[in-house]
């Protein structure tokens, strides 16, 4: 399981937790598969409640990796809705 838990810069703003599993089902100890590399390459998609508060920065806190490191890399990060004025 790879997990992902969304906060504003403050703790207090909670905006979710996500929980990503391989898609071969194996252990985070076991070696990762094509179809996990190849699931991990498309991306994840992890969508905030439309009432969740309005936050200016993100912290992603990662508590687990696919590799079961004590590090992640992120490629690509893309935030999409309607911004208010």
């Amino acid at each position: 399981m790879w997990r992902k838990i969304l906060f504003d810069k403050f703790p207090n703003s909670y905006l979710g937790t996500y929980d990503i599993t391989k898609q071969s089902g194996l252990p985070i100890s076991a070696d990762l598969t094509t179809e996990d590399k190849a699931y991990a390459d498309n991306g994840f998609e992890c969508e905030i409640p439309i009432d969740a508060p309005e936050v200016r920065y993100i912290r992603i806190a990662i508590d687990k990796t696919f590799n079961n490191t004590k590090y992640s890399y992120t490629g690509e990060l893309k935030f999409y809705g309607q911004v208010k004025e």
